[in-house]
């Protein structure tokens, strides 16, 4: 898988990637890549947990909402850290919790609260 190339191999092993969470508020999200550092339940619908990390893309036409809506969201949501990339321009940047955003360019290591990093 593609994702998981981006990951320390050494970090891979206790990481979980889903599709859809259930988040505190009630709402439901399909982040890009959703990181949680337990395992998740065998089921068949959304988990309501919330992940530790966060990478979105961000997606032509949804500069705004993936730039400034979304990241904040994450975070008051209580994800700790969501790195935003904007692949076409080759930057990436990193929102975490009671800290500004970093913009950084393309091939930055993120330091995750949870102790994982990740290579983007």
């Amino acid at each position: 898988m593609q994702v998981l190339r981006w990951f320390h191999p050494a970090d891979v092993a206790g990481t979980t990637c889903r599709r859809i969470a259930r988040f505190p508020d009630g709402s439901y999200r399909r982040p890009h890549i959703a990181i949680f550092c337990i395992e998740p339940p065998d089921i068949d619908e959304s988990w309501e947990c919330v992940p530790e990390a966060v990478i979105e893309m961000v997606s032509p036409g949804y500069s705004e909402k993936d730039l400034s809506i979304n990241p904040t969201w994450y975070i008051d949501q209580g994800v700790r850290d969501v790195l935003v990339v904007e692949p076409r321009e080759r930057w990436l940047q990193h929102f975490n919790a009671g800290r500004p955003p970093a913009t950084h360019p393309w091939h930055y290591t993120a330091e995750w609260h949870c102790g994982c990093r990740v290579t983007i």
